[in-house]
């Protein structure tokens, strides 16, 4: 895949904050847990930044996470091929885990559980609903991972797991 420039960086975090404010983020329920909370640490789509503050905000998960642009990329695309209904080996695989065969009144049917990762945003004196992670002053922390490098060492610990 190729690098993902600033320009097609800020287009993929429109389309994200798109899909999570009109759509109320339904898309990203066809994705694992995991991936939809690195495309929310990457990307951000809560957060309004302008876009000097999303492409700093690249750079700094970038430096403090080097895996996390390809792990967000790898979920993008499986989020876009959701919402485009193209063959997807995340989506497809998800949806196989995700499926079962009940019966219901009698008959057998498919039933499907799902979830949205939805962290909640904390700026710099507020707190996010992990214990563990209390920003320190001018830092923006999502429920699981960091959104600035200047978070405490424990959140940073706690997203390299």
């Amino acid at each position: 895949m190729p690098r993902l420039t600033s320009r097609d960086y800020l287009t993929h975090r429109q389309f994200l904050r798109q899909e999570w404010d009109e759509r109320d983020g339904a898309a990203f329920a066809d994705l694992p847990h995991q991936q939809q909370l690195d495309l929310h640490d990457y990307f951000a789509p809560p957060v309004s930044f302008t876009d000097r503050e999303a492409l700093m905000h690249r750079s700094e998960m970038t430096k403090a996470f080097p895996s996390l642009p390809q792990k967000a990329g790898r979920a993008y695309e499986a989020l876009r091929g959701a919402v485009d209904s193209t063959p997807n080996q995340i989506f497809d695989t998800r949806r196989d885990m995700t499926t079962t065969m009940e019966m219901i009144a009698g008959k057998r049917r498919s039933l499907r559980i799902i979830g949205v990762a939805r962290p909640s945003v904390g700026k710099a004196e507020g707190t996010t609903d992990r214990a563990s992670a209390q920003p320190e002053s001018g830092s923006l922390c999502l429920g699981r991972g960091v959104l600035s490098v200047s978070c405490d060492s424990r959140t940073r610990a706690s997203r390299q797991r």
